[in-house]
């Protein structure tokens, strides 16, 4: 929204403010405008100089309205005050030349005429004499004749506000603002009045009153004429002004953090293995226990087992495996002739054979699971970072680097692997505890 009823400038603890500069330094860019401002001709009506300067700082306004700094919300709030009051000030002094002005009402334009003019030649300006320029402009409007019981506003605040909290003050500063009922409210919700003198207003204002969706929340602030006391047969006249504010979303940014390390991972390597045996004629039984174990530094997933029989002779056998432990395991077999052996060779040791040969065979599965130490990569989180929080991450026990990629609400990336200080953030990292810690700083330094 763009809002330009009012205005005034803002403290910076004296800094030079290149922001009031490119602001300051349209205000009477036009032709015209710049004329009666550099001329200030006798003739010139003050009507017309309020309307040409109040045009230019629309312009402004307008354009700081995309800005993304605090000092550009405090100056745009600022100026938006200063729109109203020399509004007020052309209606005023109407049908009034500058040679019909008071010499501290010369003195105020003069000193405006100035600021713009060393603005537009890029000299740079301090807030402090932005400041003094808006201080004579409130002297000057107490003393307009007609209007000495009109309520001014100089100053509201604040500037901007980081919406998701739920109650908002919001303060009003100037002169008269105190007298009957002032009102302010955002969207059609009203405010709570807290405190109230003639110089100030204080307000508690709901969380609906702003939303990240709208970044300028305007609201309407109501201020009452003091009445005079001839004027006690009609009701005091009112008065508005808008209060622009900007509402910051509490999202920082998003973020993924990966884990670098070694980690010691299992992996699985399958095994086989196979045997088999045959007897000789008229060899009794040969019972025989096969072993089978893990390589080095691995062990047996006893699930993972398996037999595959073979051919097996009658009356030979294979059992199923046994002494089964990750250590290894073992299969028995025997291989038994079947039958019987003929009578001897005379005059030899030797039987007839007719006898059948006892046999088996069998293959034998499983996988070891072996640890290998790697380099691992991986992602362990990500989500939103907000202005309002800090928040930890845990790294695991083998991770020795982490990369935080933070792509904050500006669009800008920013890239992390150790403690960094930022304009937005810190982050710190204990590398004995491992735990990355993400600082937000406060949004009157992130955003300066």
């Amino acid at each position: 929204m763009n809002d330009v009823n009012s205005v005034s400038t803002t403290r910076t603890s004296g800094r030079v403010t290149s922001i009031a500069v490119i602001a300051l330094a349209l205000i009477l860019s036009s032709h015209k405008t710049y004329a009666l401002a550099t001329a200030f001709a006798g003739s010139a009506l003050v009507s017309d100089v309020s309307d040409n300067i109040s045009k230019d700082l629309k312009s402004v306004i307008s354009q700081l309205g995309n800005s993304a700094s605090v000092t550009s919300f405090r100056v745009r709030s600022d100026l938006i005050v200063v729109a109203d009051n020399i509004r007020v000030m052309g209606e005023a002094l109407a049908g009034k030349t500058f040679d019909g002005l008071s010499q501290q009402q010369k003195t105020f334009f003069e000193n405006a005429r100035a600021l713009a003019t060393d603005a537009k030649s890029g000299i740079n300006l301090t807030a402090d004499r932005v400041e003094g320029v808006l201080a004579g402009m409130s002297e000057t409007m107490s003393r307009i004749p007609g209007i000495e019981g009109r309520p001014f506003v100089t100053k509201y605040a604040p500037s901007f506000v980081l919406v998701g909290k739920e109650r908002y003050p919001v303060s009003v500063t100037g002169t008269l603002v105190g007298t009957g009922s002032p009102t302010l409210s955002f969207s059609n919700t009203p405010c709570a009045i807290k405190t109230k003198t003639e110089r100030s207003l204080e307000f508690d204002c709901p969380a609906t009153s702003f939303s990240p969706k709208d970044p300028w929340s305007s609201g309407q602030l109501t201020v009452v004429e003091k009445k005079s006391w001839w004027k006690f047969w009609g009701a005091p006249e009112t008065y508005t002004y808008n209060i622009s504010i900007r509402s910051i979303p509490d999202a920082m940014g998003e973020y993924v953090l990966l884990t670098k390390g070694v980690q010691t991972v299992n992996m699985t390597k399958p095994r086989t293995a196979g045997h088999g045996h045959r007897n000789e004629h008229c060899q009794g039984a040969t019972a025989i226990t096969y072993s089978f174990t893990p390589e080095r530094s691995c062990v047996i997933d006893v699930q993972s087992i398996a037999l595959a029989r073979g051919s097996i002779s009658d009356a030979s056998q294979v059992d199923n495996p046994g002494s089964i432990t990750s250590s290894g395991f073992a299969v028995s077999a025997a291989a038994r002739n079947h039958g019987s052996c003929g009578p001897r060779i005379p005059f030899t040791s030797q039987r007839v054979p007719v006898d059948a040969r006892g046999s088996f065979n069998f293959g034998v599965s499983w996988n070891d699971i072996c640890p290998v130490r790697e380099d691992v990569e991986a992602q362990i989180a990500s989500g939103t970072l907000q202005w309002s929080q800090e928040k930890d991450f845990q790294l695991p026990a083998h991770a020795n680097a982490f990369v935080l990629t933070i792509t904050q609400a500006d669009g800008k990336k920013r890239v992390v692997n150790g403690t960094t200080s930022t304009d937005w953030f810190d982050v710190t990292f204990d590398a004995v505890s491992k735990v990355v810690l993400f600082k937000p700083k406060a949004l009157e330094a992130a955003m300066r």
